[in-house]
């Protein structure tokens, strides 16, 4: 996947929007209450937030199919991300 954090947009390899992030309350991840699957639970607006590190570009997208308000994560740092400006 890529991403650009200008924008805030996660995209596929390819350069298909995935979705862009944004979080209106500037959670970190460690002040998030973990939960049993690895994920999280914000508790501002309870909902789960998904750890993108070992997911690929094809299970994000179907998980914004389920469900579009959906909240990732995603390191600056992970090996399946890189860093881009375009797109």
């Amino acid at each position: 996947m890529r991403y650009n954090p200008i924008k805030q947009i996660l995209y596929t390899n390819n350069g298909l929007k995935i979705k862009e992030l944004n979080c209106p309350e500037l959670v970190k991840w460690n002040d998030l209450k973990q939960t049993e699957d690895k994920n999280r639970m914000c508790n501002h607006c309870q909902k789960s937030i998904i750890d993108t590190e070992s997911l690929t570009d094809f299970e994000l997208l179907n998980l914004v199919k389920q469900d579009d308000n959906i909240c990732f994560k995603v390191g600056l740092n992970q090996n399946n991300v890189t860093i881009t400006m375009n797109t």
